[in-house]
């Protein structure tokens, strides 16, 4: 589906022919633009898109914020292109890789590199020495049908050594073809158990950097300042609408629920309401087989509910949700609450103690599975 979704442009995501990196880009800004509808051929990459806004603008970005030197950025603005169709082009180079394809365009000419693995073969790694770098001249041929490189190898030297320059200064090297740096695996715990600890105000944390309750027991444990009348609002949740967990507290009880990819919603709620003042919640989940398992609420050390989780996922449970305490920043776990969905009271902390109980085997499929998702989406 994905060479023949891009005709007629070559291959599909995570390469660098245009099937992979070429796409449309709609500017409406009249204001500039006389000629709505027309089509501008000059070259920009989306690097060029915020330079372009700011100056149209008429902005100048910081060299510093808060102290802080800010990097200069690479893109170069082609607002001119936008009031002249016939401008020259401001950008003359580009340089791209994705999981060892590698690809140079400069002033109409492109080489490429196709490394050899398509997109849903996460599994190890493909040879450099076997690459062959094509040779395209992309002014008169966009669809990259008609392979130079043995009519021009100077030209080809000569882009070659411009990209290895680029890939130096950019941080390339040494090249590295496995998704699993796309998607870096947790660590395997050395130990029986590892814990971590969080406090209010730790939000927007990638899922990848959070704790990884996937396919493992695991509790968490928040000491919490309940405010008169009750508490409301969320403790500590990762992932979103199409995937992930919440602990929450509504109508003063404190509720688990996780949500198996959209499909199903578990739902561990307490029997008892929060009494004002400092209480410690907990939850429990102890696995009981491949992604699956059972959950408790603890209100001070007393449990007060619990129920089966049936199923877990066992990779990833969104590419753009995140892990955040005492507040939900994304979409919601659980359609009874509206984010942000702020906790009424004080989260002083909350800690996660993982156990490391679900095998050599469980943890390898899962470290290839989110690599294989998480590749997906780039």
């Amino acid at each position: 589906m994905g060479p023949a979704s891009n005709t007629p442009l070559k291959y599909y995501k995570q390469t660098v022919h245009y099937g992979g990196v070429r796409d449309p880009l709609i500017v409406y800004y009249p204001r500039l633009i006389k000629d709505a509808g027309a089509i501008r051929h000059q070259f920009c990459h989306v690097t060029d898109i915020a330079p372009t806004i700011l100056e149209v603008a008429g902005i100048k970005p910081p060299s510093v914020i808060g102290g802080v030197p800010q990097r200069p950025l690479d893109g170069i603005s082609f607002a001119r292109t936008l009031g002249d169709p016939s401008a020259p082009a401001a950008r003359h180079m580009q340089y791209y890789e994705m999981v060892g394809n590698r690809g140079i365009w400069r002033d109409g000419w492109k080489a490429v590199v196709f490394h050899g693995r398509p997109p849903w073969d996460s599994a190890g790694s493909v040879p450099f020495d076997n690459d062959h770098w094509e040779l395209y001249h992309v002014d008169d041929d966009f669809a990259e049908i008609h392979d130079l490189s043995a009519q021009y190898p100077d030209k080809v030297k000569e882009l070659e050594a411009l990209w290895l320059k680029e890939a130096q200064r950019n941080n390339v090297l040494p090249l590295d073809d496995r998704l699993g740096r796309i998607a870096p695996a947790k660590p395997w715990l050395p130990a029986p158990r590892a814990e971590y600890t969080y406090t209010a105000g730790t939000f927007r944390v990638p899922e990848i950097l959070a704790p990884d309750v996937k396919n493992r027991s695991y509790s968490i444990t928040a000491e919490v300042e309940v405010p008169p009348g009750g508490g409301d609002g969320m403790i500590v949740t990762d992932g979103g609408r199409f995937g992930g967990y919440a602990f929450f507290v509504r109508g003063g009880r404190p509720t688990f629920v996780y949500n198996f990819l959209g499909d199903e919603r578990y739902r561990v709620a307490s029997r008892e309401r929060l009494r004002p003042g400092k209480s410690t919640l907990r939850f429990e989940f102890t696995r009981t087989g491949d992604n699956t398992g059972r959950g408790a609420v603890f209100i001070n050390g007393h449990k007060t509910g619990e129920g089966a989780i049936d199923r877990t996922v066992p990779f990833v449970f969104s590419d753009h949700d995140t892990f955040d305490v005492g507040i939900d920043t994304g979409t919601p776990v659980d359609e009874s609450y509206r984010c942000p969905f702020r906790f009424n009271g004080v989260v002083d902390k909350v800690v996660f103690v993982l156990k490391n109980d679900k095998g050599a085997a469980a943890m390898r499929r899962q470290a290839q599975g989110a690599a294989r998702v998480y590749a997906g989406t780039q």
